[in-house]
């Protein structure tokens, strides 16, 4: 009999279950990124399917000429 049957680790069930999971929502806004942070910067907020809420922080670039040839860049936040 050369049939077989494959287990399935945990691994690639979890893998599966991650598969499954969608943005639903985004929202961009100035929020406190810390605690002790003085002031507001820019941030997104993503829901996904799962009900999972990431808040990400966006470092904007300076107006001007300098939005243009800096990079935006993105961490998490809380």
């Amino acid at each position: 009999d050369n049939s077989f049957s494959r287990s399935r680790s945990s691994s690639v069930t979890s893998i599966d279950k991650e598969a499954r999971e969608a943005i639903t929502s985004f929202y961009f806004c100035e929020t406190y990124n810390r605690k002790a942070d003085g002031g507001l910067t820019p941030s997104l907020w993503v829901g996904t399917s799962l009900g999972t809420i990431l808040a990400i922080s966006l470092n904007m670039p300076p107006a001007g000429e300098q939005r243009l040839l800096q990079p935006v860049i993105v961490s998490p936040c809380g």
